[in-house]
């Protein structure tokens, strides 16, 4: 995928593995509150990314590599019951 920019998959259930691997220019990544959780290295090497939208919700993460090599990543917006939460600087897995 080296022209997607931006995409919104309000009803994803499952982010499979390597998914969005190396997609060079994806910089906006946004989910709705059905997303249930992210599979090993969903977004592996997503260098571009720098916003995504999740919902907050337990498990939603079960592996420390779902971001990895995601350099540009600066925003994690997370969304509870059509609330956005403020942007979290820094997510640690």
């Amino acid at each position: 995928c080296k022209s997607l920019r931006s995409i919104n998959l309000p009803s994803a259930r499952v982010v499979g593995g390597c998914v969005f691997r190396q997609c060079e220019v994806l910089t906006d990544v946004k989910f709705g509150s059905k997303l249930e959780r992210f599979e090993y290295r969903a977004f592996n090497w997503g260098s571009a990314i720098e916003r995504i939208t999740i919902p907050l919700k337990d498990g939603m993460i079960n592996h420390d590599n779902v971001f990895e090599g995601c350099i540009n990543l600066k925003h994690v917006d997370l969304v509870e019951r059509a609330a956005l939460h403020e942007t979290i600087a820094a997510l640690h897995l």
